[in-house]
């Protein structure tokens, strides 16, 4: 079973006050490795108000179904 949009946002709840980065690996089908994005806390709000509209709860993009959010962590460092 992979992450869920819920898990996702239960991660900003708990960890994204405390953290500096907020790291999240895409996965697109016809691509050999995952995309790493990374954000500064300057943009949490924004970014995560972007996932919750633009992705199903599975993590896959709304409009591509090849595009998935894999894995997710906020990093204190």
């Amino acid at each position: 079973m992979g992450y869920t949009m819920d898990m996702f946002l239960e991660e900003y709840r708990t960890s994204g006050a405390n953290s500096k980065f907020m790291m999240v690996l895409v996965s697109v089908n016809d691509s050999a490795h995952p995309e790493i994005i990374i954000n500064t806390k300057s943009n949490f709000e924004e970014k995560m108000k972007y996932y919750q509209h633009a992705y199903l709860d599975d993590l896959t993009l709304k409009v591509n179904r090849n595009v998935r959010i894999i894995s997710f962590s906020f990093l204190m460092i």
